[in-house]
């Protein structure tokens, strides 16, 4: 037979001999104790949303399962996929005798397209977002040459408002190999943070993002079009 309490603390759920089986409440179960069979589970209330399990006889030994039981999820944006949002925008270029499309980045102006993602409920809560773009150089290089992408975004929640949110600017300077041949596919990478201050990641949330070559500044050296063929953003999930 099992009993049933509505805790102050949360839902405890036990057997009649008093010892707990399942657990669920706002404390750290491995900081404050909780008395358990050992295997028992206990799911934490507040935002990390932890499941812990009782590894050890000892009312503190319970062990947080979320850490090691991720898997990554990655969402894609290829060539077709991004639209236009300025009057200067990439064209599409497709590499002679393969079967290669993408979005053509000039050198000398500022290139953008625009999109938009939601945070998957099951996102890791504080983890970080990577973000690869995935390219071609039109022209072979001589000597030692860089490539700045940039990446502005917003993140929002229902009921935020345009007007209240500070855009959030992120950098990467790629260096290509020297003398780099013509058609060489590269790859730059950067990191969007979990706790940024103006636009902190949040399950169900929506990203709203620009990504363009940085080709005004001086930092950029790398003559001619960068042709991006893939966009991916990189989450980690829970797995419960």
């Amino acid at each position: 037979m099992t009993n049933y309490l509505n805790a102050k603390n949360g839902i405890e759920i036990w057997h009649k001999d008093g010892i707990t089986q399942l657990l669920a409440g706002a404390d750290d179960p491995s900081v404050v104790g909780k008395m358990a069979d050992v295997g028992s589970i206990y799911l934490c209330s507040t935002l990390s949303g932890a499941l812990y399990s009782k590894s050890g006889t000892g009312d503190t030994e319970w062990t947080i399962k979320g850490d090691s039981e991720t898997e990554s999820f990655i969402l894609r944006f290829n060539a077709g996929d991004l639209t236009e949002g300025q009057t200067l925008f990439p064209n599409k270029t497709t590499a002679s005798g393969s079967p290669i499309t993408g979005l053509g980045y000039d050198a000398t102006n500022e290139e953008s397209m625009y999109d938009s993602f939601q945070i998957p409920r099951y996102w890791k809560h504080d983890t970080d977002i990577k973000v690869t773009v995935s390219f071609f150089n039109e022209y072979s290089q001589e000597g030692s040459k860089v490539c700045r992408w940039g990446l502005d975004y917003h993140i929002y929640k229902e009921l935020d408002t345009i007007g209240s949110k500070t855009t959030t600017k992120l950098y990467i300077d790629k260096s290509l190999p020297v003398d780099v041949p013509v058609d060489t596919f590269l790859k730059a990478e950067m990191i969007m943070p979990a706790n940024d201050s103006n636009n902190p990641i949040g399950r169900d949330s929506t990203v709203t993002f620009r990504i363009y070559r940085d080709s005004t500044e001086s930092v950029d050296t790398m003559e001619y079009d960068a042709v991006l063929v893939l966009l991916t953003f990189e989450l980690k999930m829970e797995v419960i």
